[in-house]
């Protein structure tokens, strides 16, 4: 049986009451800052259709594709308010058109940002390539025998032998690990702070059967990126450039790195807000990019799908988990409100990047796309 910590639970149980509180919260934190992130007062925002550029994304209006004008620019006026603190871009796409494209607190369309934990979608995308091409042979290839080149490995566990690539993609390890902390020598550590990330997590004591119990684990997923290293021969920063981003125009980007030169596949890759929207295009378009398929549509389909709760293979879903559900979303998500919204029903991809890191306020994206966004379309 498959179940989830408490904890978890309580996060989850959090997140939707957040969502149904915020706009009170929002309102009442305001603090009006006259200085705006760019410099204008909320009155002088003028709307402007996207400028179309050579990189795969059309460009419209946001009235031709049944948006809201009046409504979206509001939206643009409260992050200039600083209602919603430091969001940092927000990008609407629908129809296959971008309609619109904002970035504020100095971003600009060439900028990077640090998305965190949304990166554990794109290294989701990348384990699914490598099993189209025969490098990994499926969800079920045991992690132990492909990442074999560590030695010895302390607090050996039996079960440490059983625990596949689709445990690590749907955080079902069994690893005594929550979030970014994982136990070592006894003590909670916080990986990032060690040198060796994938050694230290492959050490970390059992906590409970693998594929049983849901519980966060950011190591396990930079251990995904070692096992598409080890299966491919290729460096997963090298595997990622030529299967993945060359494809999609991706060129402007930055991978993090451990002490050794581990390739940082849980968190923290440094991307566009742009570059985000192809990710969720090629979502949506079910691994498909400019006619050609990138990424299998049975991949796609499999990601999507409900293992723990609300968690795909390293995507979320909200809305209801029923099969082919009309009224599903799914997005990657990424500490400080960083999110790439996927929505089938209305063709739609907003991308809101932010720096609301460790903050209540890293959920006023969520409530930009549930309160202000999808009510222009759910009427």
């Amino acid at each position: 049986m498959r179940t989830i910590k408490p904890d978890t639970l309580q996060i989850f149980s959090l997140r939707r009451l957040f969502i149904s509180i915020i706009s009170i919260v929002l309102v009442t934190s305001s603090c009006g800052q006259s200085d705006s992130p760019t410099n204008i007062s909320p009155d002088e925002y003028v709307y402007n259709k996207p400028l179309t550029l050579d990189d795969g994304l059309n460009t419209d209006t946001l009235t031709n594709q049944g948006m809201n004008e009046e409504a979206s620019i509001e939206i643009i006026k409260e992050i200039l308010r600083d209602k919603f603190r430091k969001i940092d871009s927000i990008l609407i796409y629908r129809n296959n058109r971008l309609l619109m494209e904002e970035y504020f607190n100095g971003y600009h369309k060439d900028r990077v940002h640090d998305i965190r934990s949304a990166t554990k979608s794109i290294t989701s995308l990348l384990v699914g390539i490598a099993i189209d091409k025969g490098f990994i042979s499926g969800v079920d290839q045991k992690v132990y025998d492909t990442v074999d080149q560590y030695g010895e490995i302390d607090n050996w566990d039996p079960s440490k032998a059983d625990i596949n690539i689709e445990h690590l993609l749907t955080m079902s390890s069994g690893f005594e690990c929550n979030g970014g902390w994982v136990m070592l020598d006894g003590k909670a550590v916080r990986l990032y702070g060690t040198d060796t990330w994938v050694k230290n997590l492959l050490d970390t004591p059992m906590r409970d059967i693998p594929g049983e119990v849901f519980s966060y684990c950011t190591g396990g997923i930079i251990a995904l990126g070692e096992v598409i290293h080890q299966s491919s021969q290729k460096p997963v920063d090298d595997f990622s450039r030529e299967y993945l981003f060359e494809p999609l125009g991706i060129s402007n980007y930055r991978w993090e790195y451990s002490p050794i030169g581990e390739v940082d596949t849980g968190g923290h890759i440094y991307i566009t807000a742009r570059d985000m929207l192809k990710i969720g295009k090629l979502v949506l378009q079910e691994g498909v990019w400019q006619d050609k398929q990138i990424i299998s549509k049975k991949w796609i389909e499999k990601s999507m799908q409900p293992y723990f709760g609300h968690y795909g293979y390293t995507w979320w879903r909200v809305g209801s988990l029923v099969e082919n559900d009309n009224y599903l979303i799914y997005y990657a998500d990424g500490n400080g409100g960083n999110r790439i919204f996927i929505v089938p029903r209305h063709d739609l991809i907003v991308v809101i990047s932010g720096s609301n890191y460790n903050s209540e306020f890293g959920q006023a994206s969520d409530y930009v796309l549930f309160s202000l966004i999808l009510p222009q379309l759910d009427m």
